[in-house]
This record gives structure tokens, C-alpha cells and sequence, in this order.
């Protein structure tokens, strides 16, 4: 799995922020859309988005004050998506184009970069490869696409390739030395006739992660879908 498990000692001079509420609010315009799905057949969408938080209790945290929690962040955020299946012969193509930036940035809004898991969040920010949310970034602009194509005449079996890449500009104290990170992705893709589940084995390389003395690492994820409605477990009425 790309994403790894650790448990750590807080340092005792280490101050945590303080508890806090925080009050958020999020507009913008979406036109067409993607459904929840892993590895849709069909989607459309441009959309822009705007999302300001407040803080109520902002300050200095962490080794002698040396990081912020800011009063108030402003984030603005865009992505294009298409993804098209030729009826025909069910290759599938797709690509995407996300942007954003913010404004008095801090930790806990930073935009999360790296993974391949595209249903953990509603804006999912994919780089293969990578662990799962590895980069942090202020603003940033990452582009992607994919091809699969069927491997058989039922088309429960798809093999795709993928790539992406993201040009970063890192929220302050978790800078790295280049803007640029790529990764590439091959995958196997398992649908059975009903629909109920789906499953996608992902093989992920980045070339620009930087683990130990040098650049590059390697991920296999498990990626699977039920549909609890098909499967008899809810009704739709």
C-alpha cells in the first residue's frame, strides 16, 4: 500500500496549537461533474471553487514558536476533467487539469499531494508513486491522463497506464528542492457483470521522491468499490 502506518513520542519541547473552533464556508460553480465512482466510464466537469476558513484562537505552535497558525486562509481552486469511453471497443481515455492557490497559508490548509487513492476526498490530487498526501502545497498545478483499454470480449478486465505531474510551490517550513514531481502508474482493473464491486491493482513509480540518498520510489495499491445497493444491502425507493 502507498500509504505507510507509524506511531511517534511528541517531543516534550514541543508545543501543540491550541484547541480551537474553526468556522469554514465554501462556494463556487460547477458545470457537468463526476460521479463517486471508482474508474467512471463517462464524466465531464469544469468547476472553480472558492473556500475561506477562520480561526478563533491563532498563534505560534511547535519548537519555540517556530510555526503559525494563521487567523484567517483563503483558498481558490479549479480543475478540468474528461473522461470518454469509445462504446465501440470500451478503451478509455482520460485527463485532468488541477490548479490552486492560497492566500496567508498555514499547515493545516495546505493543499495534500501524492497517492493514488481517488475516492478519499472530493478533490482527490493524484500523483502515482507517491504516499499517500506527501506533498504540501501553497499553490500548485498538476495535470494527468490515463488509457485502458479491455482484455477481453466481456470487458470485466482493463489494463491502463497513467502518468501525472505537479509543478509546487510548498506551504512554508516543508519546502523540497524541486517544483516538479512526476510519477507513472499501470494498473489491472476487475469488474465483474453485475456491477456490485470493482477492484484496480495500481503499480505506482515516482521519479522525484526523495527517499533516503536518492530519488525514486516504488507503490502497489489495492484499490476496491462496493455498491451496497446492487449487492441487496439498501433499497432505493
Amino acid at each position: 500500500m502507498s500509504r505507510i502506518w507509524a506511531t511517534a513520542t511528541i517531543p516534550p519541547t514541543f508545543v501543540l496549537p491550541e484547541n480551537q473552533p474553526i468556522a469554514s464556508i465554501r462556494a463556487g460553480l460547477r458545470f457537468g461533474g463526476i460521479e463517486p465512482l471508482l474508474r467512471p466510464d463517462l464524466a465531464a466537469e469544469v468547476s472553480g471553487w472558492y473556500e475561506g476558513q477562520a480561526r478563533f484562537a491563532p498563534g505560534t505552535y511547535g519548537f519555540n514558536g517556530d510555526r503559525n497558525v494563521q487567523s484567517t486562509v483563503h483558498l481558490t481552486f479549479a480543475r478540468a476533467i474528461l473522461i470518454y469511453t469509445i462504446p465501440a471497443s470500451g478503451q478509455r481515455l482520460s485527463v485532468n487539469v488541477n490548479a490552486g492557490t492560497s492566500l496567508h497559508p498555514d499547515r493545516f490548509s495546505a493543499y495534500r499531494i501524492g497517492g493514488t487513492f481517488t475516492l478519499a476526498s472530493e478533490f482527490p490530487l493524484v500523483l502515482p508513486g507517491y504516499y499517500e498526501g506527501e506533498f504540501s502545497a501553497r499553490d500548485f498545478v498538476l495535470v494527468g491522463a490515463a488509457y485502458a483499454v479491455p482484455l477481453d470480449a466481456a470487458r470485466h478486465w482493463h489494463a491502463g497506464i497513467g502518468a501525472s505531474s505537479a509543478r509546487i510551490r510548498y506551504t512554508p517550513g516543508l519546502e523540497q528542492p524541486h517544483a516538479w514531481n512526476s510519477g507513472a502508474s499501470a494498473e489491472l482493473d476487475y469488474a465483474p457483470g453485475a456491477k456490485a464491486w470493482k477492484a484496480s491493482f495500481v503499480y505506482g513509480h515516482a521519479f522525484d521522491a526523495i527517499r533516503g540518498n536518492h530519488r525514486g520510489a516504488d507503490t502497489l495499491s489495492v484499490l476496491m468499490q462496493f455498491d451496497l445497493e446492487k449487492m441487496g444491502y439498501m433499497r432505493s425507493d
